[in-house]
């Protein structure tokens, strides 16, 4: 599988020839693939290979540090600035502000629930929790949706996997915390406050699921389905669907591969999907610190089924190429047997 990895360029540069999709977004997704998400996929063998993922550990925590100093900063202007008025705030959008709290949140949530990692100066695990919280409302501030359910999700995952009867007090601290902020933050912020709360949920409607309230998401999986329906079996290409339809994409990693590909793309797809979970699980099971893992695999996966295209999803790409290349054998210790037999005699 490691070296499907490895000719994956190739491949990818194949098809691009083959299609012959000269448009300037097919163009762009060859080159980010080939300049920058190879090179990702090769850090990805190497520490999967090496079983040394941990020490990302570091750099992560200290990125960690700085996006929540970077909260702090921000935070009385997405209190005092209009919802409407937040794109362009901090360099980006409010959606690419959202994931990098919902990533930074990630960082410090396995941190603390992370048993191996132990924190034995208390301070610095109140300053975490603190942190935990300041992201917490800073990304619901931001009304980023998919970076919420990154949130979201990394919190029953990782507080499940790692529950401990020791962490009930402070789950109970945390959530008595959310409590109070949040009733604060209706109170002193009002509507300003009500219009991310809003906007974040309003997808959910008495009804169950309203796609009215999901950024036009529905127009995107409406046309995605047409599409698919016009080339069940084979699809309309990676990059041959560029020349007809732009750079449309549907927001959704599934409704990519079948209109990429059509069913015969996403059998394989699923097939490798179900690889990828039954690895993981086993790793995870056989090595506790590689639990960092879970960063990159929770955020690309929540990402890529609400935004971005897979092509151009760095995260993905290194999550595939870590657990695959990841070798559940027992490192071997060498020694010189010469050498000890000559101490023997």
């Amino acid at each position: 599988i490691s070296l499907f990895f490895l000719i994956l360029p190739v491949i990818i540069t194949l098809i691009y020839i083959f299609e012959n999709a000269n448009t300037e977004f097919a163009f762009r997704s060859y080159a980010v693939f080939i300049s920058i998400i190879f090179p990702i996929i090769v850090i990805g063998l190497d520490l999967g290979k090496s079983k040394s993922i941990n020490q990302l550990y570091n750099p992560l925590f200290f990125a960690f540090i700085i996006i929540t100093l970077g909260c702090v900063r921000i935070f009385p202007q997405l209190i005092s600035t209009r919802l409407n008025d937040l794109i362009g705030l901090g360099g980006g959008g409010t959606q690419q502000m959202s994931y990098a709290i919902s990533f930074a949140y990630m960082i410090g949530l396995i941190t603390i629930t992370d048993s191996e990692r132990l924190i034995k100066r208390k301070y610095v695990k109140f300053l975490i929790y603190i942190s935990l919280i300041i992201l917490f409302f800073s990304a619901l501030l931001a009304s980023g949706r998919g970076a919420f359910l990154v949130i979201l999700i990394s919190s029953v995952i990782l507080i499940w996997r790692n529950f401990k009867k020791k962490f009930l007090p402070i789950l109970f601290g945390a959530i008595v915390s959310v409590y109070i902020v949040f009733n604060y933050m209706i109170d002193k912020l009002g509507a300003r406050f009500l219009q991310s709360t809003d906007r974040i949920f309003a997808y959910i409607d008495g009804t169950g699921i309203n796609m009215d309230g999901s950024s036009n998401r529905g127009w995107f999986y409406e046309n995605a389905l047409n599409l698919f329906s016009e080339s069940m079996l084979y699809g309309h290409g990676i990059f041959k669907l560029t020349i007809k339809h732009g750079g449309f994409y549907s927001h959704n990693i599934f409704l990519d591969i079948l209109v990429h590909g059509g069913i015969i793309l996403m059998i394989l797809f699923l097939f490798l999907i179900f690889l990828f979970i039954k690895k993981i699980r086993k790793i995870l099971k056989f090595d506790s610190k590689s639990k960092i893992i879970l960063i990159f695999v929770i955020y690309s996966f929540t990402f890529l089924l609400f935004s971005g295209q897979y092509l151009q999803e760095p995260f993905f790409w290194f999550s595939l190429a870590y657990v695959f290349s990841y070798s559940l054998k027992p490192k071997v210790i060498h020694s010189n047997i010469d050498e000890y037999k000559n101490k023997l005699l």
